[in-house]
């Protein structure tokens, strides 16, 4: 019997005292473990992305039913944390808005809706160094993945000087 299929058979007969050894050995070589994992990621990236898009495809249905129980089991941290973002959109709508900007916010959110896109603050209103405003021009329709991606990072300067709106010379 090669060592290859002797512990193959060990781990199927003892599997909890083999999964003890293995989770020792790589408590004790948890740099080695990651420069592995990290190397394999780099070497495999495709297929790697490939493995979770599936898995999550596969999970869609569990997740979401664990999402909507956990929401429901701690209702208060979830209205707090929504009355929160409230009052923080809120407190960063300036009152020197016009009814025709405040209207031109609207049509963003309804654009947006309407194309299964979020909107995303190009200057995100709770910025670690700036926070934006709530505004018609600090707001654009993004894909849900990029808006992810993006959190409450300020994107590159180009980006940003693509979304300012142009003013007329005088």
């Amino acid at each position: 019997m090669c060592r290859a299929h002797y512990y193959q058979v060990y781990r199927k007969l003892k599997p909890d005292k083999s999964r003890a050894a293995t989770n020792s050995y790589r408590l004790r070589n948890l740099e080695e473990e990651r420069s592995r994992k990290r190397a394999y990621y780099k070497a495999n990236r495709e297929h790697c992305n490939f493995l979770t898009v599936r898995s999550r495809a596969k999970r869609k249905e569990e997740v979401l039913e664990y999402n909507q129980q956990y929401r429901k089991n701690n209702k208060p941290l979830f209205t707090s944390y929504y009355a929160g973002r409230r009052a923080k959109r809120l407190s960063a709508t300036p009152s020197w808005l016009t009814d025709q900007q405040k209207e031109m916010i609207r049509e963003v959110y309804d654009c947006a809706a309407a194309e299964n896109k979020h909107v995303d603050h190009i200057v995100p209103l709770q910025g670690k160094n700036v926070s934006g405003l709530h505004v018609p021009w600090n707001l654009r329709p993004l894909d849900a993945t990029a808006n992810n991606k993006k959190k409450n990072k300020l994107p590159p300067h180009e980006e940003q000087l693509a979304w300012i709106p142009a003013t007329s010379a005088s």
